[in-house]
């Protein structure tokens, strides 16, 4: 959670694919309550009954189970995998179903799996049951509506039709307002370490207030870029890009918001070269790198003074002779996706 001048702004990045408008009072610098009590969900009281057979109703199930299916993810600790749970269902959800009336349902342990972080180290990643999903989904699915009432508008973290993007559209309206003190609130190992930073900073321009990539979160994908092209890692090309072109669009499509096409501009010229000195590296004997070289327009002098060259593969990536062997149209061709084009696209009404 932020607070700026005592406004709340809660957010957080899991739901960043999400779009909407920030609400940031500007006439009232104390903290923004919600109209609706605290007690909201007190209105389930004498409704459990009510409450547990719409969680449980076929309607309500079908539609927890299609977003369990559509979330897909790997399987738990009881090694059934998603595409297996409908047809599960079909022959165990009677049992199933007299567990959770008769309370003796026990959800099964969540899955303990490491996984690597762009920055170096490791994050503990948790993986219920699938069937223990479907569960979850449902109550999410009757609950959240009644709960959700109670929030105060402009809490942003873990609920529908809210993002982080819109926390960040909210912080900028409230520095736009003159308000400049900020608060961070974060609770250690809350929801399993979830960061609240948004990895978005702000600055003043004449127009007003802009959005930039955070110098760290900035410093994580150059890490990551530099994994998806190290020399050393021996896949096709095609493969290459593929892996690039998801870290990319995924990437971008959550700090769209970002107003500094320039930046995003030099990352595609430092990423194309370090995939220039993979093709280079690729062609390997100084023949073949004279005839592909000749092949691809340069000429015969340059392609034998290039080619024949010892100079070593940064030097050579960076070289006006394989920049014009290996243009940008070249890499379009190819299918590669670049950072400023990607920005283009998310930021086109």
């Amino acid at each position: 959670m932020f607070l700026v001048n005592n406004t709340p702004i809660a957010a957080n990045p899991r739901n960043a694919g999400e779009y909407g408008e920030a609400a940031v009072n500007p006439s009232d610098n104390h903290i923004q309550r919600s109209d609706v009590p605290a007690g909201a969900g007190n209105t389930v009281s004498g409704q459990q009954e009510v409450l547990w057979e719409r969680v449980f109703s076929r309607d309500n199930l079908l539609a927890a189970l299609r977003r369990v299916e559509k979330n897909a993810g790997a399987a738990g600790a009881d090694g059934l995998r998603t595409e297996e749970l409908r047809s599960w269902c079909l022959g165990h959800w009677t049992g199933v179903r007299e567990q959770l009336d008769t309370g003796t349902y026990h959800p099964l342990p969540v899955r303990q799996v490491m996984i690597p972080k762009p920055d170096g180290g490791e994050r503990k990643l948790g993986v219920p049951a699938v069937l223990d999903r479907l569960i979850q989904q449902a109550i999410a699915q009757v609950l959240v509506p009644v709960f959700d009432l109670g929030f105060v508008p402009v809490s942003y973290g873990f609920r529908p039709d809210k993002s982080a993007h819109d926390a960040v559209r909210a912080a900028r309206t409230a520095i736009g307002q003159g308000r400049k003190w900020v608060i961070e609130v974060d609770l250690d190992a809350f929801f399993d370490r979830v960061a609240t930073l948004l990895g978005y900073g702000f600055y003043f321009t004449a127009s007003g207030v802009g959005l930039r990539v955070a110098p760290k979160a900035l410093k994580r994908a150059k890490a990551r870029i530099k994994q998806l092209t190290s020399r050393k890692w021996s896949i096709s090309m095609g493969t290459r890009i593929r892996r690039l072109n998801q870290y990319i669009r995924g990437w971008m499509g959550y700090f769209r918001l970002a107003d500094t096409p320039r930046k995003f501009a030099d990352l595609d010229e430092w990423y194309r070269r370090r995939l220039r000195q993979i093709r280079w590296k690729e062609w390997k004997r100084p023949r073949t790198r004279v005839v592909n070289l000749a092949q691809l327009g340069i000429s015969a002098q340059k392609a034998w003074e290039w080619g024949m060259s010892s100079k070593g593969y940064w030097r050579t990536a960076g070289s006006p002779i394989l920049q014009r062997a290996l243009p940008n149209e070249y890499w379009h061709t190819l299918g590669l996706t670049s950072f400023h084009d990607a920005w283009r696209r998310y930021r086109t009404p």
